[in-house]
């Protein structure tokens, strides 16, 4: 276990310790083998850890917004967060705040993937995604993703997306889906996905 088996005590308000367990579990690895899936999945997530990480290498085979949902069913989706870079020589950060219509099921990712001369090659973009309390089901999730988008030759070209993403469900996540609103994933584009903790 690459970040440490033991558990961590860490103190509470009252001085009491809660224990914590933060040891990392492979869960699966999804790798693409054309050029024409339109959508990956992780399906029947286990439901025994205190988070899940999702980190991936992937490309799209021409310019896209990356996109997720976390549910099968309808669900709103809410964010906020910054772009760095930007598709002009006015270079950002720009701040950025959006909601989904419940109908749409679907959230917004990162950036506007690749011009022509990064598409269809492979690990032009990198993803990060940590969904915690992701087994709650009394409450609605929020989670933090970030989508590396190398956009352009130029520097101001290059956008990163940081967000904090709210899920308006209580239901327990038990899938991920990653797509893209108008395109395909590169063959050999790579994701895996990671239990941390114990639930217990």
């Amino acid at each position: 276990m690459p970040f440490g088996a033991s558990k961590a005590t860490i103190l509470g308000a009252s001085g009491g310790g809660v224990s914590y367990d933060p040891a990392y579990t492979w869960i699966a690895d999804i790798m693409t083998t054309n050029s024409t899936t339109s959508t990956v999945s992780f399906t029947s997530i286990p439901q025994t850890y205190h988070a899940l990480h999702l980190v991936g290498n992937c490309n799209i085979t021409n310019s896209s917004y990356g996109l997720f949902r976390l549910r099968s069913t309808s669900a709103e989706y809410f964010g906020c967060g910054v772009e760095l870079g930007s598709y002009s020589s006015s270079a950002g950060p720009y701040t950025a705040a959006w909601n989904s219509a419940s109908s749409t099921n679907y959230a917004y990712f990162g950036g506007y993937s690749t011009d022509t001369s990064m598409a269809n090659e492979i690990g032009g973009q990198c993803i990060e995604m940590w969904l915690p309390g992701y087994s709650n089901t009394d409450k609605p999730k929020t989670m933090w993703t970030k989508w590396y988008d190398p956009s352009d030759s130029s520097w101001y070209g290059n956008m990163a997306t940081e967000e904090l993403v709210r899920l308006e469900a209580n239901a327990a996540i038990d899938q991920i889906d990653m797509f893209n609103s108008s395109n395909y994933w590169y063959t050999d584009s790579m994701w895996t996905l990671y239990g941390v903790g114990t639930a217990s």
